[in-house]
C-alpha cells in the first residue's frame, strides 16, 4: 500500500463517521446526492490536500485571494462555484489541522 493511502486512512480513523453524518443529515447535506455522499466528498478533497503534503508539494504561507496561480504545481480549485470552493477550503483546513495534532 502507498504510504500516503496508509497514513490517509489513519488520519480518517480519527473523524468519528456518525457525527460527521448527524451533521450533515441536520443540513440535509445529502439532499440532492444520488451517488458522492458529504461524507465520500470530505474523504477525496482531504486525499487530494493529504497527497499534495506528502508528496512535497509547496503551499504559499498566505493566500489574500481566492484567485490563485502557483506556476509550479498549478494549483486550482476542483469546482467553480462559491460552495464547492467552501467545501475544499473547509476540507484543506481539516486536513492540515489532522496532520498537526498526529504530529504533536
Amino acid at each position: 500500500m502507498h504510504k500516503g493511502k496508509y497514513v490517509f486512512a489513519q488520519l480518517l480513523d480519527f473523524i468519528d463517521k456518525d457525527v460527521f453524518l448527524r451533521i450533515a443529515n441536520k443540513y440535509d447535506g445529502n439532499r440532492y446526492v444520488k451517488h458522492f455522499t458529504c461524507w465520500n466528498q470530505l474523504a477525496v478533497l482531504m486525499f487530494g490536500h493529504m497527497d499534495g503534503m506528502l508528496t512535497g508539494k509547496k503551499y504559499p504561507d498566505k493566500i489574500r485571494r481566492v484567485v490563485y496561480w502557483d506556476a509550479e504545481s498549478k494549483r486550482k480549485f476542483w469546482g467553480e462555484t462559491e460552495n464547492a470552493v467552501r467545501i475544499q477550503i473547509y476540507s484543506a483546513i481539516t486536513a492540515y489541522c489532522m496532520m498537526a495534532i498526529v504530529q504533536k
